[in-house]
């Protein structure tokens, strides 16, 4: 299985919010020279997206985060609507 072109096109879209989230926060602005300041750290970034996921579900909201998932117990899974709370998907195929 494999995101599909909206999927990417929506975490694209999250990774850069958390990271003009972190610019707002950290008071840089676009024109202060991020790569040294602040250079995009996919680790920081992905922690910071999956905390804030998990705060606005945990306060009721939906939030469509697009995952594919493989493991043993649980192999090859889409992300769905019961996870994200939504009524239906326009990201999957």
């Amino acid at each position: 299985m494999e995101f599909t072109d909206d999927m990417i096109d929506r975490i694209d879209e999250m990774d850069q919010a958390v990271y003009q989230m972190c610019l707002v926060f950290l008071q840089f602005s676009d024109t202060d020279d991020l790569d040294t300041k602040f250079p995009w750290n996919v680790e920081a970034i992905g922690e910071i997206y999956d905390s804030t996921v998990e705060i606005l579900r945990r306060n009721g909201y939906k939030v469509c985060d697009p995952c594919v998932e493989s493991s043993e117990s649980d192999p090859d899974r889409y992300c769905d609507v019961k996870e994200c709370g939504f009524d239906i998907c326009s990201l999957h195929p």
